[in-house]
């Protein structure tokens, strides 16, 4: 088991961006929002996602 992950910030860039997991899945999860919505369309699904990978939520500049 991987230790847990857990990390949110903004990038140079502006763009802001949350990475957690404690999961042993060598295969990411990156959670990409639609157009009008943000990070937190995604919120429902991290905690059981987290449990099994790690997953990279991040909000679209211009979206």
């Amino acid at each position: 088991m991987r230790e847990d992950i857990a990390q949110s910030g903004l990038s140079p860039e502006g763009t802001w961006y949350d990475l957690r997991g404690s999961g042993s899945s060598e295969v990411p999860v990156i959670m990409i929002h639609g157009v009008g919505l943000d990070h937190t369309m995604w919120q429902p699904q991290m905690p059981a996602l987290e449990e099994a990978f790690c997953v990279l939520r991040y909000d679209m500049l211009g979206h």
